[in-house]
């Protein structure tokens, strides 16, 4: 996974609107991926569940997914849709700390 953009970079760089915009959509996608890597992590630890029915995977599946939901919405209104630079900053490094702490699960 490679470093995260910071704010000022994506903002001022390619064509206005359009260098927000793929900001926004880079930041979510780091975000789906921190909740692929988390459901990655959980399907590791209960594999043994997993033999006796997919029931375990299907309402893992609706946790992980409820999660990214309410993880995205959180991180728009904190941030203001990225445009308070500050909350972007943080939200930046919390992704990239929680991408690094997930490191072994990714596809990669």
């Amino acid at each position: 996974m490679e470093p995260l953009p910071t704010a000022g970079l994506c903002r001022s760089s390619g064509s206005g609107m359009h260098s927000f915009m793929r900001m926004a959509n880079t930041q979510h996608q780091y975000l789906v991926e921190i909740y692929t890597r988390q459901f990655r992590r959980q399907l590791r630890i209960n594999r043994k569940k997993i033999v006796h029915g997919t029931q375990f995977v299907e309402e893992l599946n609706g946790e992980v997914n409820d999660g990214l939901r309410k993880r995205r919405l959180s991180y728009d209104a904190e941030s203001n849709s990225r445009r308070d630079e500050l909350a972007q900053a943080r939200w930046e490094i919390v992704i990239q700390n929680e991408l690094d702490a997930l490191r072994a699960f990714s596809s990669e």
